[in-house]
């Protein structure tokens, strides 16, 4: 997936979203934590969720020269945020959430990643 980077010309701006509204947010909310909203037991956005954006930046791009993660808690945990992964010459945002829905919007760089889909490093 590396080499088809070069079809999208210079990438100085990335943006990676995964989110899904998680069908135990409610349950959540009404004071019911299942091991998803647990942060001691690898649940939250950033350990459920961002951990594949985190992979296929870094799998792509190597290691960030700067993180820093912004995250929006509710009983703490966080239940959605956005990592900002900083290189020389661009600038990640790596988006997850529990609480929410998104979908993606900029077709060139999905027709790249449906091109090469299960070819994750």
């Amino acid at each position: 997936m590396a080499s088809d980077l070069q079809l999208l010309g210079p990438v100085h701006v990335v943006s990676l979203n995964y989110t899904q509204y998680s069908s135990r947010y409610d349950r959540f909310l009404a004071g019911d934590i299942s091991p998803a909203f647990n942060p001691r037991l690898g649940g939250g956005a950033l350990l459920d969720l961002n951990v594949y954006n985190i992979h296929l930046a870094v799998s792509l791009f190597g290691a960030p020269l700067d993180v820093h993660y912004f995250p929006n808690l509710q009983k703490g945990v966080d239940t959605s945020g956005v990592l900002v992964l900083a290189y020389d010459d661009k600038q990640a945002s790596l988006t997850a959430a529990k609480d929410s829905q998104a979908f993606a919007h900029n077709l060139r760089v999905i027709a790249v990643l449906e091109a090469a889909r299960d070819c994750m490093p």
